[in-house]
């Protein structure tokens, strides 16, 4: 009678142990989950705080200046508080370059870019369909500005081979 308790007191406990370690990895991935999701949602502010400067960039009004140097510094923290997430990644070095050099539309687009690739490479969610979607919408996010800037550029009055290109200028303002 003893050894049949000892033994299914010892399953019991066994059961029990195995039990709690699956419960513990369960909270522990959950956890892990939470922070790459957070982690990406940062990111893609971070993305849209980089598309924002690039897009006030050539902009010399004063509200653009005030604004630019506004979405630089809310940048600049969401990057340091990016660094203490999971996967860190090297745009902070580039943004320092960037951030004093905001006309530079191709430095922009770079680092966007790489910001796009480095979401593509660690979103958490593995589906296939999942990071397809997220994919074109990073891409489409960037594309967009990338050309209403160009539009912008070729319909300038002094390059414009436009007749009216104010009028061009204000419709895609």
């Amino acid at each position: 009678m003893t050894i049949t308790a000892t033994v299914a007191i010892a399953c019991a406990l066994l059961l029990l142990g195995r039990y709690l370690n699956r419960m513990a990895t369960a909270s522990h991935a959950q956890r892990v989950r939470d922070l790459r999701v957070r982690a990406l949602l940062e990111d893609l502010e971070i993305l849209r705080l980089l598309q924002q400067h690039r897009g006030l960039g050539a902009q010399h009004e004063a509200a653009a200046v005030a604004l630019r140097h506004a979405v630089a510094a809310s940048l600049t923290q969401r990057l340091q508080q990016r660094s203490a997430m999971p996967d860190p990644h090297a745009v902070a070095a580039d943004w320092a370059q960037l951030r004093d050099t905001p006309a530079d539309f191709d430095g922009h687009s770079r680092l966007i870019d790489s910001l796009i690739a480095a979401i593509d490479e660690r979103e958490p969610l593995g589906q296939a369909a999942v990071r397809w979607r997220m994919w074109r919408a990073c891409e489409v996010c960037a594309c967009l500005p990338r050309t209403r800037a160009v539009a912008h550029q070729a319909c300038k009055p002094a390059s414009c081979l436009c007749a009216d290109a104010s009028a061009v200028t204000r419709t895609w303002s």
